[in-house]
């Protein structure tokens, strides 16, 4: 059985959808300005890594 990615059992706190599914997963990245990374918009610390106005891009994992 899978986990939604924003189910926390520590809180027990869901998040909900807000608006229309996405009608494709390109919908979900973002390219940065800053720093010419695309990054996923619904994983929280990407977003905010790229919030701050002088970053480097991730280093990401493979």
């Amino acid at each position: 059985m899978g986990r939604d990615r924003t189910n926390n059992p520590a809180t027990g706190i869901k998040g909900k959808r807000h608006g229309p599914p996405a009608k494709d997963e390109a919908e979900h990245f973002e390219f940065c300005p800053v720093c010419g990374q695309t990054f996923d918009k619904r994983n929280l610390g990407e977003v905010l890594h790229h919030y701050l106005p002088d970053h480097e891009p991730l280093k990401l994992d493979g």
